[in-house]
Order: structure tokens, then C-alpha cells, then sequence
């Protein structure tokens, strides 16, 4: 997906973490620091870990995260864009028992918007890749 560069070496302890803790009923685990969405965050119960409600937008994500594989093909639907299955599918997750959580340790870090915005060019990560790349 172009909208996530990853800008910094990911916290592979933390994603090992969230693998062993993706079981039962936690169907997901987000593995990055989305900032708008924070406000939804509410405490787990789970040491590291915060939970994102399934009534808010975006609690289906495909931006690094650890899905329980049969819970997560229950939102995919065919024919639908990435960008659909986030917002259409974050409807259909509404009526799972499953809980989404969000790591509180920084995971992986990535440039929100990517590097397309409404279709142009966005200059600043255009400008990171090239002294990065």
C-alpha cells in the first residue's frame, strides 16, 4: 500500500508480542500509532495494550497489523478496494465478539497519507525516499 513508508526499524519484540497475544477472543492487534484515531482508545485490561471500540471508523485497518486469520477474511469481501474493506468492512466488524487492540509500544512507524493524497504527490515523503532511499 502506498501509504505506508516505513520510516523507522521496526520493534520486532513488540510485533512477537502482539502475535503471542493474538488469540481467543482478540482478533486483531495494531501494530502503528494512528494519532486521529487515538481519542477511541480505550484501557484493555492488558498490560501494553490499548482497545479500539468496533463502533468507530477504521476498526478494520490493513495498515501493520496481526489479524487472527479466519476473523480477519470474515471482513474481506471480493471485489472491494483496500480502502473499501477498511471503511466497509469496519461496518461489518460491528457485530463481531472479538476485541481490536492497539500495542502501546511504538511498532512500527510510517508516514500517515502515504505518498499519494488525493491523488498528487505528497512532497514530504516524496522528499524523505529520496534521502532514505
Amino acid at each position: 500500500m502506498d501509504d505506508c513508508f516505513i520510516t523507522n526499524t521496526v520493534n520486532t519484540n513488540a510485533v512477537q508480542q502482539a502475535e503471542r497475544t493474538c488469540t481467543n477472543n482478540i482478533g486483531c492487534i495494531r501494530l502503528n500509532h494512528h494519532g486521529s484515531y487515538n481519542r477511541f482508545l480505550f484501557n484493555s485490561g492488558l498490560i501494553g495494550f490499548k482497545e479500539y471500540p468496533r463502533d468507530k471508523p477504521y476498526a478494520v485497518s490493513l495498515i501493520a497489523c496481526i489479524w487472527q486469520r479466519e476473523y480477519f477474511l470474515e471482513f474481506l469481501k471480493k471485489g472491494e478496494t483496500a480502502w473499501q474493506v477498511e471503511t466497509e468492512g469496519s461496518k461489518r466488524v460491528r457485530i463481531s465478539k472479538k476485541r481490536i487492540l492497539r500495542s502501546d509500544i511504538l511498532t512500527i512507524s510510517h508516514f500517515n497519507g502515504g505518498l499519494m493524497k488525493k491523488g498528487k504527490i505528497n512532497k514530504v515523503v516524496e522528499q524523505w525516499a529520496k534521502e532514505n532511499w
